[in-house]
């Protein structure tokens, strides 16, 4: 199992190569991972609930993000919050 940070690291790679000239920024709870994309013209904010990658390594976020379809979620939906949990994406609140 990947630590904390590198997990954190893999999704913020994977979220910049999807949101090209964006800034992402991070904002964590206790039971969650909390990632803000700002580019120019829109904003998008993604959570990852830990309990839906306890078990995902780094190198496997890409395709386990795919899986679900999180980045083309997140740009149907602007910026209506996105929350990813072992079951795949829902509408939440940050």
């Amino acid at each position: 199992m990947a630590s904390e940070e590198i997990l954190c690291a893999a999704v913020v790679e994977y979220l910049m190569s999807e949101f090209a000239d964006s800034e992402i920024q991070q904002d964590h709870q206790e039971d969650s991972l909390g990632f803000r994309i700002l580019s120019k013209d829109q904003g998008y904010f993604l959570r990852v609930m830990r309990s839906a990658i306890v078990s995902v390594e780094a190198a496997q976020i890409v395709e386990y993000f795919e899986s679900f379809s999180v980045v083309m979620t997140l740009k149907s939906l602007g910026d209506f919050p996105v929350v990813l949990t072992e079951s795949g994406c829902i509408f939440g609140s940050p």
